[in-house]
């Protein structure tokens, strides 16, 4: 009995859910920044935060490969493992981890982002998510 949950082609299991629900965290983000009565730059910056680690686990599950942890640089580390990653992208992906440090059991750190940060989170999950449907079309 095979027990894996990658099948024979690589790929792991259930990719295009996180792919899906990456472009829907990723649309969400774009018209929400325009809708300062209803989301505030906290929701965006995860909102964006969940639209980049939903198109980067759906990349590296489709490559059936997987981070050590869902945190913004792990995913980079686990992206950097299958392809050359644009310098600028991947600090600019770093940067954001300045807002939250959540998963740390010895530290934590949160810091509230201003509106005028909001346009780089969302720039930042719509410029990921061009480059990988440009890179995988499924």
């Amino acid at each position: 009995m095979n027990t894996t949950l990658k099948p024979t082609d690589g790929k792991i299991t259930g990719w295009e859910n996180f792919w899906k629900m990456g472009l829907s965290y990723k649309s969400l983000s774009e018209k929400a920044q325009h809708r300062r009565e209803k989301f505030t730059p906290d929701l965006l910056y995860n909102i964006s935060a969940m639209a980049i680690e939903n198109l980067v686990m759906g990349f590296l599950s489709y490559k059936g490969s997987l981070p050590e942890n869902h945190a913004l640089r792990d995913l980079v580390r686990g992206l950097e493992k299958e392809i050359t990653l644009d310098k600028g992208l991947k600090m600019r992906i770093l940067s954001m981890d300045r807002y939250q440090e959540i998963c740390s059991m010895i530290m934590y750190n949160r810091r509230i982002p201003h509106w005028d940060d909001v346009a780089e989170f969302v720039l930042l999950s719509r410029r990921w998510g061009w480059w990988n449907n440009s890179t995988l079309a499924p």
